[in-house]
């Protein structure tokens, strides 16, 4: 039974017991009973509230799925991908133009890109050589200071380059 039908069923059996309501508990009883029956009321009128947001957000969910799927498309069939995660290929060359501009029919000039060139930062992804595990860093980082999240060691291992030394 929903809480509006458990209400109701509650009204009905007060209702049936002729509960005296001058006296203090017949008062109380009665006043629960109402208060039941509002409450019911809100819960049944916020649940199809609730029913119409999610209806609404599995919508936008869906929308933004063919938005992403539309914008990443070409990304997801370059070879030299990263993990995904960072959106970025390990293999970028400097000299690619994008054919996507050219799709949209923006006006772009050529100094607008350039300084988009210039001010965007290049993502890396390297393999731990202790855990397996991923790591990201940017182009403002050293490699050699990168230390993985996971298993807490560096990448870059000075011992490892100091016995590569010795061996010559």
């Amino acid at each position: 039974m929903t809480t509006k039908e458990t209400s109701s069923y509650i009204k009905g059996l007060i209702d049936g017991s002729n509960l005296d309501t001058t006296t203090p508990e017949g008062k109380i009883i009665a006043a629960l009973a109402d208060l039941c029956a509002a409450l019911a009321g809100e819960v049944e009128s916020l649940t199809e509230q609730l029913d119409t947001v999610n209806d609404y957000l599995d919508e936008i969910d869906h929308d933004l799925g063919d938005v992403e799927e539309y914008v990443y498309e070409d990304e997801d069939d370059e070879d030299g991908e990263c993990c995904g995660k960072c959106r970025r290929s390990l293999f970028d060359d400097e000299d690619e133009d994008d054919d996507e501009d050219d799709d949209l029919d923006l006006d772009d000039t050529d100094e607008d890109e350039e300084e988009e060139d210039e001010e965007e930062e290049e993502f890396y992804c390297a393999e731990c050589p202790n855990c397996g595990g991923k790591v990201y860093f940017d182009d403002t980082v050293n490699p050699e200071d990168v230390i993985c999240p996971a298993c807490h060691k560096p990448l870059i291992d000075d011992e490892d380059d100091l016995d590569d030394e010795e061996d010559l």
